[in-house]
């Protein structure tokens, strides 16, 4: 996820991912560029309430990103 971020050049507040349990378990660069996407709307987290920053972004919220 954060690579699809950091290749826009995204950065976001931090602060927007203290919704997700599992938010602390990634790297500044991982959490700056997540948090970018929530800001965004891109993405919500998944059903269990987590944001997984290790994980793959789907079609949908690539297309997303690259709509606008």
């Amino acid at each position: 996820m954060w690579m699809a971020s950091d290749s826009f050049g995204l950065q976001g507040d931090d602060s927007v991912l203290n919704e997700f349990p599992d938010a602390n378990s990634g790297s500044a660069g991982e959490r700056d560029g997540a948090a970018a996407l929530v800001e965004l709307g891109v993405v919500g987290g998944e059903g269990n309430g987590n944001i997984n920053l290790d994980g793959e972004l789907n079609r949908a919220a690539f297309a997303k990103i690259m709509i606008g």
